[in-house]
């Protein structure tokens, strides 16, 4: 009686397991897409589409990839959906570094162009102190 017992238990534990396997399906990737535009809108506003234009393209092309791919019923192209949207993020992110980096760059230069004509205009160029003698 216990052989039937643990043949029925072992069957019954069998049938749940193969259909948990069955009913795990992988769900549109919403979040991953979700925050990939988040990331894009935040490069674009870094102005990501002029200082950093081929990160910026890439993550683009990718997040739009991975929309065409969100709508399939096939578990591996939602599958590659999320990990195109996922990497779409970083590409904007690193878009966004970028962007800013640029940016940085710039107003360090305009600064010291800046000092520079101030110097000049001061007479404090080229080592000379200002001093009259």
């Amino acid at each position: 009686m216990s052989g039937k017992i643990v043949r029925t238990a072992t069957a019954v534990a069998a049938g749940l397991l193969l259909t948990a396997c069955a009913s795990t399906s992988i769900p549109p990737p919403t979040n991953a897409v979700g925050d990939a535009e988040q990331a894009l809108n935040q490069a674009q506003q870094a102005q990501a589409s002029q200082l950093a234009a081929f990160e910026f393209t890439k993550a683009q092309r990718k997040l739009n990839q991975a929309r065409k791919l969100a709508r399939s019923d096939s578990e591996t192209e939602r599958l590659n959906a999320r990990r195109l949207a996922e990497q779409a993020a970083v590409d904007a992110r690193l878009a966004e570094a970028r962007a800013r980096l640029a940016d940085t760059q710039n107003r360090y230069e305009q600064m010291q162009d800046t000092v520079e004509s101030l110097r000049q205009e001061t007479g404090l160029s080229n080592g000379n102190s200002g001093e009259t003698r």
